[in-house]
């Protein structure tokens, strides 16, 4: 069994990449904790910033819970972890996959083109419609979100941590492309791991 942590900020594909390598590798699980604070969001709905990262919070805990047993019963060969694990979130991360002893490795989306990711990054958070409308919101119930207070300011991570064999891909926007093409990533994951 193999960790592959799918790294990077919002906006990149990394979720794209992760459903595509979840059909293609053999015996292979996905996990996003978007999909999981998304799906805490819709069950309960929230009020305010700190209703909704308590929200987030709990879906946090059921993750690493989910991947956790998923660990233990050894149920697939390839396990991947998909958010942006910035600083606030990787030693917990770290905690885990010491805790799972896997071999672990990391793809790594980044952009230097921080003015096209950021246009990209506003027309999402200006249409729900493009991604879950829970994510930045002050309120959210029935799928319909307000008063939103994220900033692109806050979400931008220059440098985010990685761990094992890494894989840095670029991300270019207008018209979107990847440094390493499909293939490239999907041998990089499927390589023999370095001891």
């Amino acid at each position: 069994m193999k960790i592959i942590i799918i790294q990077g900020m919002t906006c990149l594909g990394k979720t794209t990449l992760g459903e595509q390598l979840e059909k293609d590798l053999p015996n292979c699980k996905y996990f996003s904790l978007d999909e999981y604070k998304e799906n805490m969001w819709d069950k309960f709905g929230f009020d305010s910033v700190e209703e909704r990262e308590k929200l987030s919070n709990i879906a946090r805990k059921l993750f690493y819970k989910d991947i956790t047993d998923t660990v233990v019963k050894s149920t697939y060969d390839y396990i991947l972890v998909d958010y942006v694990f910035s600083e606030k979130y990787w030693s917990e991360l770290s905690e885990y996959i010491s805790k799972w002893s896997l071999p672990t490795k990391t793809v790594y989306l980044k952009t230097d083109n921080l003015e096209l990711h950021k246009r990209i990054w506003q027309k999402r958070s200006r249409f729900p419609s493009l991604r879950h409308a829970g994510h930045g919101a002050t309120h959210y119930h029935d799928g319909v979100g307000n008063n939103y207070v994220n900033t692109y300011e806050s979400k931008i991570f220059l440098d985010l941590p990685t761990i094992g064999d890494t894989l840095l891909v670029d991300i270019s926007f207008a018209p979107y492309s990847r440094s390493k093409s499909y293939d490239t990533i999907f041998d990089f994951i499927k390589e023999q791991y370095n001891d």
